[in-house]
Parts: C-alpha cells; sequence; structure tokens
C-alpha cells in the first residue's frame, strides 16, 4: 500500500483511502493496523517472495481531519507526484498511523527480529540519503543490472548466478546492500561498504561509475592475461 511521512505529523506514515475499499472499512471497525515495509526492488522482482529485511510497524490509525487534511493531501503527492490528479480529483480520506509496536525482521531465512521501541523510532535521525533512496537504486539497478555481479565476485570472493536478478536494495552513507543467488538457487546478501562515508546521491552515483569502471578494466585485465597463457 503507497504511504507517505511527514514531520508534520511526526514522521508517522500516512495513507490515503477511498471510503468504498476493504481497508478503510476494516479501520472503521477496527483501528488497530499492520504496515509491513520492504526495501525497494526491481519491477519483476517480488519483494514477498526473496528474503529482504523489512518493517512491520502495528498502529492505531487515526483519521485525519480539518485543516490537517490538505497537508496530508500535499505530503502524498510529493512522495507520489504521478498521483496528483487522482488525489485531487477523487474523495480520499487520510489516516494517520500511529505507531504502538515497531518490529524489523533481518530476512525470512535468518529468522530474526528485533523489536525498535516507539520512543526510539520517534528519537532516530534519517541517514542523509533516506530522500533520495528511490532514485538512487532506481539509477543504478537500472544502469549496471548486468555488472553488479561484479562486486560479490570481487569483493567477496563469492561466485553468483548472473542467469537471475541481482540488485541493490539498500543505500546509505556507509554502504549498500547487494541481494544475488548462488548457484544452488539460494539468495545471498551482500554488504558492502564505501571507501569513505557518501551524505548526497550525486557521491553515490559517482562512487558507483568509478567501481564499476575499476571493475570492468579488472575483468578485461584479466581475460587478457588469459588469453595470453593460453
Amino acid at each position: 500500500m503507497p504511504y507517505a511521512m511527514d514531520q508534520k505529523f511526526d514522521g508517522n506514515p500516512l495513507i490515503a483511502l477511498r471510503s468504498l475499499e476493504v481497508h478503510f472499512k476494516h479501520i472503521q471497525d477496527t483501528p488497530k493496523v499492520s504496515l509491513v515495509v520492504y526495501p525497494l526492488t526491481p519491477l519483476h522482482v517480488a519483494p514477498a517472495h526473496v528474503p529482504l529485511p523489512r518493517v512491520n510497524i502495528k498502529c492505531f490509525a487515526q483519521e485525519i481531519e480539518g485543516d490537517r487534511v490538505s497537508d496530508a493531501r500535499d505530503a502524498f503527492i510529493r512522495r507520489h507526484p504521478t498521483a496528483r490528479e487522482i488525489l485531487e480529483k477523487e474523495n480520499f480520506q487520510y489516516f494517520e498511523l500511529q505507531p504502538l509496536e515497531i518490529f524489523f525482521l533481518g530476512g525470512t531465512e535468518s529468522g530474526k527480529t528485533d523489536i525498535v521501541k516507539p520512543e526510539d523510532y520517534y528519537g532516530a535521525s534519517s541517514d542523509p540519503l533516506a530522500k533520495d533512496m528511490v532514485d538512487i537504486l532506481n539509477h543504478i539497478n537500472e544502469r549496471y543490472s548486468f555488472d553488479l555481479h561484479m562486486f560479490p565476485e570481487e569483493y567477496a570472493e563469492t561466485n553468483v548466478d548472473i542467469r537471475s536478478p541481482i540488485f541493490v536494495y539498500f543505500v546509505d552513507r556507509l554502504g549498500f546492500n547487494l541481494m544475488a543467488k548462488n548457484f544452488e538457487g539460494r539468495w545471498i546478501q551482500f554488504r558492502l561498504p564505501f571507501p569513505s562515508p557518501i551524505s548526497t546521491k550525486e557521491e553515490v552515483l559517482e562512487a558507483f561509475d568509478n567501481s564499476i569502471e575499476n571493475l570492468r578494466e579488472k575483468g578485461f585485465e584479466s581475460k587478457m592475461r588469459h588469453n595470453r597463457k593460453r
């Protein structure tokens, strides 16, 4: 379900529903809901079918009323600009999801679950790259889809199956997380650091450009040495 977040609502998730939707009726009956947040994946990869980390937020859904409705709609349009027309033309009710319990699941294969207290959630600060995360991941996964396998091969000494999806699903100022399959068909997560902390989208893209270029050169040189030996 699409959601948005805004500091005017204390950083709580916001959702928009029409009165005929099933979720709207459920909230009218029971305002306690859960929002499961997955990392961004390529369109052809369903996140629920991959052992990715995820956050399950159990919340109280509070309907937004009065002057705050326009603030909620504006927050939604900023986060989902392509939905502007439908949000402005149709009658949506907006709800603020106030966290009651927060669970971080490190991946379904690991089975590890960490509990985050609401007060820690409200006291946390976001990574400087969070606001550009969608653009960064889309750029990396679209531009370098045929090159990402070189990272685990070079830095983790692990060969991955290039016939299966390989994608970056998370980036922060210290590094990035990559998901790939081995030749047995099992998903493997890789955490790879940046040489130094990064704080902007432009720095991330430059770091990837340089890394990919270096890895391509290493791969070319390796092939040349192999051919000379033959």
